[in-house]
């Protein structure tokens, strides 16, 4: 940018391409006729707002930049038609002041039943012909800042063409504001036009058919000449500080490393054109990520596929010279770390038997942060649905050995597992029988009963056969599963009078075999008389 020679140009007609644009559509559009397709309607503003010399535009969806295929004034009354236009197309209806004045209105875009909205993609699209339409406009706001030139001998970075800084939209760079650049020794400006609570690219046109501009590409940063270094601005805004000029990085940014999480990155160094040091930012898939600020970033669980890279920005001595900032091509995807590696084993503890309940450690990791999970085994093969840190031994594990995996997870990295000792060998249940006689005391040629009751921890319908000895003689009876472990036994008459000893055992059958023993009930006395 070079002052002196702006100062020379003169500041006459700085309206910009904007006005001239729509000057010379205006000139070449017809009067409307009861048979051309128009687009119609009026614009309201709040009292106060200043309509005189707004246009009302028409725009095809999706084409960038200001190509118009439609432009009318506004009349006093705020009535507009815009002619000469394609029937059967919908437009995107814009309302902008050539003006540029702080108390006029807004530019934006006509959405049905709305106020003015800032964005292409929110219009409410509007067909030639269509029933009039109302555009709610809203008070223009403005955003200010200044520019700094680099010192003599300084290299420009680039020049105005026009003496005009731009607001435009960020979806299709439509001018939506604009402003006088002011020189002195700082070049200052104030682009009015900004549609409250929207942000804008703030530009510089860099050549004289307004292709090319300078963009604001960040408080104290040198302007960006591509699109893609544009840092947009909250409409409101006031005290930017952009320079004309930064440092030029003579080698591109790089990161070395491995991308993995755990695993460290390292951004390598930049040289840059003028004395500068360098600060670092590291980025996820294109956003910094908080903290991350020195030159090496080691990877975390957030970074598993995504990708990293890292933007390294000179900070100039000298202070007429921005900030510039180069940011490195990113990273494979991440791939997840390695898994902890097990330092003891996870142990069991409790009783062995059925009924009982077993309990686990996880463990111990070398890596912290280890959430575990559990998985009990049978003979070392997965025991449906045993996935907690204890578990409740049954009869389905009498005759084998238990143990537990331990998986241990950490977040971005590998899972690992490791498998306790096997606990011994799960034993039959011992039953518990007891026998009541209905009479210790009796005739011996009255009939005496005994009730016996079979209980075995995990079996609810034991099966086998009870027997009954009293003196020399014996009685068996079958107790089936519908019995539910209780049987009544009716004693034999015995041939004599005295007392007798009643001894009662239990033999288990069928499936009720293969995880009780046998057993038997304390004795008792029978006395007959």
């Amino acid at each position: 940018m070079n002052v002196t020679r702006t100062r020379r140009r003169a500041l006459v007609a700085t309206t910009a391409t904007l006005a001239l644009s729509a000057t010379a559509l205006l000139g070449a559009v017809a009067p409307a006729s009861a048979v051309d397709p128009a687009i119609v309607g009026t614009v309201t503003a709040p009292a106060g707002v200043d309509i005189s010399g707004t246009m009302v535009v028409a725009f095809l969806p999706d084409e960038h930049g200001f190509a118009p295929k439609g432009v009318s004034p506004v009349q006093p009354d705020g009535s507009f038609a815009i002619t000469g236009i394609t029937p059967d197309v919908g437009y995107q209806v814009f309302v902008m002041n050539n003006g540029f004045n702080p108390g006029a209105i807004a530019t934006g875009y006509y959405k049905a039943g709305a106020t003015e909205v800032a964005l292409p993609s929110a219009a409410t699209l509007v067909h030639a012909g269509a029933a009039p339409i109302t555009v709610k406009a809203v008070g223009s706001t403005s955003i200010s800042g200044g520019i700094v030139p680099p010192a003599e001998g300084e290299e420009y970075s680039w020049e105005p063409a026009d003496p005009v800084v731009y607001l435009l939209d960020p979806e299709l760079g439509r001018p939506a504001g604009a402003g006088e650049l002011a020189f002195d020794d700082l070049v200052t400006y104030s682009a009015s036009g900004a549609l409250p609570g929207a942000s804008y690219d703030v530009a510089i046109p860099t050549n004289d058919d307004f292709t090319e501009f300078a963009y604001h590409a960040g408080q104290g940063f040198a302007m960006a000449t591509l699109h893609s270094g544009s840092v947009r601005v909250k409409a409101g805004t006031t005290g930017l500080k952009s320079f004309v000029s930064g440092p030029t990085a003579k080698n591109a940014a790089t990161v070395s490393g491995t991308a993995k999480v755990g695993s460290k990155l390292t951004a390598g160094a930049v040289s840059w054109s003028a004395t500068s040091t360098s600060s670092y930012q590291w980025l996820r898939n294109g956003v910094a990520i908080s903290g991350a600020t020195s030159s090496s970033y080691t990877q975390v669980a957030a970074d598993l596929g995504k990708k990293v890279s890292v933007r390294v920005t000179a900070h100039p001595s000298s202070p007429t010279l921005g900030l510039v900032a180069v940011t490195s091509a990113q990273t494979a995807t991440v791939a997840a770390g390695p898994s902890a590696s097990v330092k003891s084993a996870p142990k069991i503890s409790g009783t062995v038997a059925v009924g009982h309940t077993l309990k686990t450690s996880a463990g111990s990791w070398s890596l912290p942060g280890v959430s575990a999970s559990y998985q009990w085994l049978r003979g070392g093969k997965a025991i449906a649905g045993a996935t907690s840190s204890s578990y409740t031994v049954s009869t389905k594990d009498v005759g084998a050995k238990l143990s537990v995996r331990v998986t241990a997870k950490v977040a971005g990295h590998l899972s690992a597992s490791a498998t306790s000792a096997s606990t011994k060998t799960v034993a039959k249940v011992k039953p518990s029988v007891s026998a009541k006689l209905s009479k210790s005391s009796a005739k011996r040629t009255s009939t005496v009963k005994v009730t016996v009751i079979v209980k075995a921890t995990g079996v609810s319908k034991p099966t086998g056969k009870v027997t009954v000895k009293v003196g020399s003689k014996t009685v068996t009876k079958t107790v089936s599963s519908s019995a539910k472990g209780k049987v009544v036994v009716t004693l034999p008459k015995q041939a004599k009078k005295g007392t007798y000893k009643v001894s009662v055992t239990y033999t288990p059958s069928g499936s009720t075999a293969k995880v009780v023993t046998k057993g038997s009930a304390s004795s008792h006395k029978l006395t007959l008389s």
